[in-house]
């Protein structure tokens, strides 16, 4: 309850214009918005003469002595009415509701159409989510300069200046699709940058000239006015009815050659893969609306495949992020399980001997089942242990051994140690090695120096003498490259593992379920010939600590080889 007498004092919002003194300014409004930098709106008091409308709508009629007891406080919200404004108060408060409105549709206006439109121009979704957050990131870096501007520039000013740009920016944003990409995707990516920033800085101003405006004409009832036009999430959490969207489904819409583009697998392995893993990752669940199968393959094998922002994967695949997030974990998880299905090593007679086959006809090295290397692949830094998974090149990631055959599909992986870990270490603690070392002599693997020369672990000859010897180097070499060539393939098939993808930024656990799955999806491939356009990450460099054990045994069966083939 307020009482209004001869002494008493209400406050109202002076100019915003710059002066060098402010008598009786005794108290400040701020604007509230994340969007706008806090801006001082002086106040000077003043007498509330006698049959004069208040700013709530009510009339005092009489002298100072009326009792006022019936008439609502000033500072409630209780007696704010947008009927009982005047005409102009209306026409502010409608002009500030619809230009924050706009600026939240700007901000999200391109989700629907724009991923699937730059795909289709050739830029990729982490392009495509910089072109999204640089509206947002350009928000923060220009809110506090509009603040301090805008006692000088007059709200007015302001107001119109960001609502023209804005504007302007989103008509010509729409003409995008015209821009031609004959020589690259660059000049569409810089305009989209260009576009989106100027289009941040138009919506930042038309929101401080906004939030300036309402501290200014409504002084009472600023949280009142504040409310009626800030986003949901800023208000009280109230439950959300639940928005079932449409999802199209990729087989529908693209050929086999689109679908190796963006998912990496034609249309018969997509198919095989859903009949494969539906039953696991069918919800059990009588609602309707829950994710089907398909979709859920879908939105995994697109993060795999281009590494991309879930919140992106998301706009194009129709589920919300969390969703997302939630089938990545899965269906790496469900993939991992079945990596034995998938990534075997030859054990078996005749297993063995395509293999040795294949490399004896393609590289004269007899009696080789296969390749051993190690790659590393970055990974955000882990909450445990952060140092140990700093690679000698300076980054996170898991040093990952993988044995290759001659057809460049992965028969034995290893995805567990940290990337500082030698690659000598990871061999020695290998079940294979075990195996092969309880095994008689049925063939070897070949691996660089960094590896133990074994019975069943040829390395190249540290100090060759002849030209013998010289020529068992170049094979091996040779041979041996079939190791980076298989690794090139997998990380560039699925983007998310390479080095240019950035690095997994999902958590440990998950990181290492996602390195397997890609894995057992690369020996499909592989088997089915799907090819892929390799993209050499050009950091491989050997500088690696060459491993001294020399074993006897080892000597023996390369100089045996040297002898006989070269």
């Amino acid at each position: 309850m307020s009482d209004y007498s001869d002494d008493e004092e209400t406050e109202e919002s002076a100019s915003l214009l710059p002066t060098k003194e402010r008598p009786h300014s005794r108290l400040t409004t701020r604007a509230t918005s994340p969007f706008v930098n806090y801006v001082s709106v002086p106040v000077t008091p003043r007498q509330t003469p006698t049959n004069q409308v208040l700013s709530n709508g009510y009339e005092q009629i009489g002298n100072d002595d009326t009792d006022t007891s019936s008439i609502p406080s000033t500072e409630s919200s209780a007696g704010f009415s947008f009927f009982a404004l005047p005409r102009k108060q209306k026409a502010i408060l409608a002009s500030v509701c619809m230009a924050d409105f706009l600026s939240y549709l700007c901000l999200s206006l391109l989700a629907p159409f724009f991923p699937q439109e730059a795909a289709d121009k050739g830029v990729n979704d982490t392009i495509s989510g910089w072109i999204f957050g640089v509206f947002a990131l350009s928000q923060v870096v220009f809110s506090p300069l509009f603040g301090k501007l805008l006692p000088y520039v007059g709200i007015k000013f302001m107001y119109l200046s960001g609502l023209f740009l804005s504007g302007g920016c989103t008509l010509l944003f729409g003409a995008m699709a015209f821009v031609p990409v004959d020589n690259g995707p660059l000049t569409f990516v810089v305009l989209c940058f260009l576009l989106r920033i100027f289009l941040s800085v138009g919506c930042t101003a038309l929101n401080t000239s906004c939030f300036t405006l309402c501290a200014k004409e409504f002084p009472d009832y600023i949280a009142t006015v504040f409310i009626m036009f800030q986003p949901s999430n800023n208000r009280v959490s109230i439950r959300k009815d639940r928005v079932f969207r449409d999802r199209s489904h990729p087989l529908d819409i693209y050929d086999d050659a689109e679908l190796i583009r963006r998912y990496r697998m034609p249309r018969h392995c997509i198919l095989d893969l859903i009949d494969t893993l539906s039953t696991d990752l069918e919800p059990p669940t009588m609602r309707s609306h829950s994710i089907p199968a398909s979709l859920q393959i879908f939105a995994a094998l697109r993060y795999y495949a281009t590494g991309s922002f879930q919140q992106v994967i998301g706009d194009i695949s129709g589920l919300s992020q969390p969703s997302v997030s939630r089938i990545i974990q899965k269906t790496s998880k469900i993939l991992s399980q079945r990596a034995n299905d998938c990534i075997k090593f030859p054990t078996t007679p005749a297993a063995q001997l395509a293999v040795k086959q294949g490399f004896s006809s393609e590289f004269n090295m007899p009696n080789t089942l296969g390749c051993v290397d190690g790659t590393l692949i970055a990974i955000k830094p882990p909450t445990e242990r952060e140092d140990a998974y700093v690679c000698r090149k300076g980054y996170h990631a898991i040093n990952v051994q993988g044995v290759c055959d001659n057809r460049k599909i992965l028969t034995n992986i290893i995805v567990q140690w940290p990337g500082s870990t030698h690659d000598a270490y990871i061999w020695g603690n290998s079940r294979l090695r075990e195996w092969l070392e309880g095994q008689p002599y049925i063939g070897h693997l070949l691996g660089d120096q960094a590896y133990p020369l074994k019975q069943y672990l040829m390395t190249p000859l540290r100090n060759p003498h002849t030209q013998a010897d010289r020529a068992f180097n170049a094979a091996h070499k040779k041979a041996r490259q079939r190791t980076e060539d298989t690794f090139g393939r997998w990380k560039s098939r699925w983007m998310c593992i390479h080095k240019y993808g950035g690095p997994l930024t999902v958590a440990l656990p998950t990181a290492v379920d996602v390195i397997t799955s890609t894995a057992v999806l690369h020996n499909i491939c592989e088997e089915q010939g799907v090819p892929v356009e390799v993209l050499q990450e050009g950091d491989d460099i050997d500088d690696r600590v060459d491993n001294v054990v020399q074993d006897q045994s080892g000597q023996q069966i390369r100089a045996m080889i040297i002898r006989d083939r070269f």
